[in-house]
């Protein structure tokens, strides 16, 4: 069973969003981005004991204009934040590079 102290669930599939609560570590916070319909089931004993902090998030409300503004700026450099680059073959690898690597950021798979 994976950890995690801000898991960050972008897909609006409910089975991901509860993995993702299922990791949080004491004290931890999760960040619902991804939109969905479903309901989930959250275990308000685990929310209390662990003191979690769930957080959802809609449609990155004012987030796109910041986020280009940093991609066009000459002042960061966002290849630095690739950590490696994968077949789809090594999928597998690409989303469990960081448990190998701590410092590991962001896989790229190519097709």
């Amino acid at each position: 069973m994976y950890t995690a102290d801000v898991p960050i669930e972008c897909t609006g599939v409910s089975s991901v969003a509860r993995r993702a609560l299922d990791a949080l570590v004491p004290g931890g916070r999760a960040v619902l981005a991804g939109v969905s319909g479903d309901e989930l089931s959250v275990n308000l004993l685990d929310v209390h004991v662990k003191e979690l902090t769930i957080r959802g998030v809609f449609r990155y409300v004012d987030t796109w204009p910041a986020a280009i503004a940093i991609a066009a700026s000459p002042d960061y450099d966002l290849d630095q934040l690739v950590s490696g680059y994968y077949s789809l073959r090594d999928t597998h690898r690409a989303l469990t590079a960081r448990v190998d690597d701590p410092a590991s950021v962001k896989a790229i798979i190519k097709p």
